[in-house]
C-alpha cells in the first residue's frame, strides 16, 4: 500500500502591498474533492505572480488534511456540520490530545492558524471575507450557497452563478454560515463540471471576478480570464439567479441509500418523480423544484435537496 502523500495546511498566504480585504479560502473540507483544492493551488500562483499590485491579504488553506490524504468524503463525521457555536466553543475549549474525532481535530487546526491570521481590529473599509470551495460528486452546474444578508448579497450577486439562500432551516452546521454568524462576509463555491478540469476553470473563474470585485487586482491583469468568463456564463443563463433550499433529504448508513444516476445540481424536477432509493423502498420527490448536491457516494448525511426559486421581491 502507497503511503499518503505529505499535505500541509497552508496552501499560500499573500500580503498585499496595499491595504484591502482580509480573504480567507479554505478547500477540501471534504477529502474526496480535490478539484477544489487544485483549483486553489493555481489560483494562489498566479496571484503570486501578481502580488506586488495586490491589496489586502489572502490566506489558502486545505480544509481536512487527513481526508485529502486517504482520498476519502470524511474519516469519522461530517466536518461540513460541525460548526454549530456549542461544537465549536467545545473544540477550542478542549485540548487537542483529548480531541478523539480526526474532524473535530482539523477545525482546531484550522482555529490556530485563522485566528491568528485575522486582524486585532475589524474596518469597515477592510471587510473579512470567508470562502469555502466544493467541487460535487455528480455531473453539476456551478453555484453558490450564501444567506441573505446585503454584505453577501453585494459581493457574490452578479457572478453568473445561481445563488441558494435562505439555508439556516435545512443546511446547517457549515463553515461558511459560522463565519457569516462571526460578521464576515461568506459563501461555499460548487465547482460544478463533468471533470475535473472544467470544475477547476469554474473554481478560478468565480474566484478571480470576486476578487475583482473586492477590488484586490487591477482588471487590466484579469484578460486572460476573459475567453472563460465567457464560456462560463453560457451554462448559467438558463438557470434562476436565486432559490431557496425547500427540502433535505436526511441519511444514516443503515438506510441503504442509492440516488437514481444522471441527476445533476439544479436539474428540474417534478412532484413524484423517481428520484432514488433505499432499504424501505422508492423515494419519490415531495415537490416540484431544481434537485441540489445529489449524492453519489457511499459517505453523507444527506442524499439530495430540493430548492424553488425565490420570488421577484425576495431576489
Amino acid at each position: 500500500m502507497q503511503n499518503p502523500p505529505v499535505l500541509t495546511r497552508i496552501i499560500d498566504q499573500i500580503n498585499g502591498s496595499m491595504p484591502g480585504p482580509w480573504i480567507i479560502v479554505v478547500a477540501g473540507i471534504y477529502g474526496n474533492e480535490m478539484a477544489s483544492v487544485k483549483a486553489l493551488e493555481n489560483l494562489m500562483k498566479f496571484i503570486k505572480l501578481n502580488e506586488k499590485n495586490f491589496k489586502g491579504q489572502f490566506l489558502a488553506l486545505r480544509g481536512n488534511l487527513t481526508a485529502l490524504k486517504h482520498h476519502m468524503r470524511y474519516i469519522d463525521e461530517d466536518m461540513n456540520r460541525l460548526w454549530h457555536m456549542d461544537v465549536i466553543q467545545q473544540i477550542r475549549q478542549t485540548p487537542k490530545q483529548e480531541i478523539f474525532s480526526f474532524e473535530r481535530r482539523e477545525i482546531k487546526a484550522l482555529f490556530s492558524i485563522i485566528d491568528n491570521f485575522l486582524p486585532r481590529q475589524i474596518s469597515e473599509n477592510q471587510p473579512i471575507v470567508f470562502i469555502d470551495l466544493h467541487s460535487s460528486s455528480s455531473n453539476s452546474t456551478m453555484f453558490g450557497i450564501t444567506n441573505p444578508n446585503q454584505k453577501n448579497i453585494e459581493l457574490f450577486s452578479g457572478l453568473n452563478i445561481p445563488l441558494i439562500m435562505d439555508t439556516e432551516n435545512h443546511l446547517q452546521g457549515t463553515a461558511f454560515a459560522y463565519y457569516q454568524q462571526q460578521g464576515f462576509t461568506s459563501v461555499t463555491i460548487e465547482g460544478g463540471g463533468s471533470t475535473n478540469s472544467i470544475m477547476e476553470t469554474n473554481i478560478s473563474t468565480v474566484m478571480l471576478s470576486i476578487l475583482e470585485k473586492l477590488e484586490c487586482i487591477p482588471a487590466s491583469i484579469l484578460k486572460e480570464s476573459k475567453q472563460q468568463n465567457q464560456s462560463f456564463n453560457k451554462q448559467s443563463i438558463p438557470l434562476p439567479n436565486a432559490l431557496k433550499i425547500m427540502y433535505k433529504h436526511p441519511t444514516t448508513r443503515k438506510d441503504d441509500f442509492v440516488m437514481k444516476p444522471g441527476y445533476k445540481s439544479l436539474q428540474k424536477i417534478k412532484k413524484n418523480e423517481f428520484l432514488a432509493k433505499d432499504r424501505e423502498g422508492v423515494i419519490l420527490s415531495p415537490m416540484e423544484g431544481y434537485i441540489l448536491l445529489p449524492r453519489y457516494e457511499s459517505q453523507g448525511t444527506e442524499g439530495f435537496f430540493i430548492a424553488q426559486e425565490l420570488n421577484q421581491e425576495h431576489q
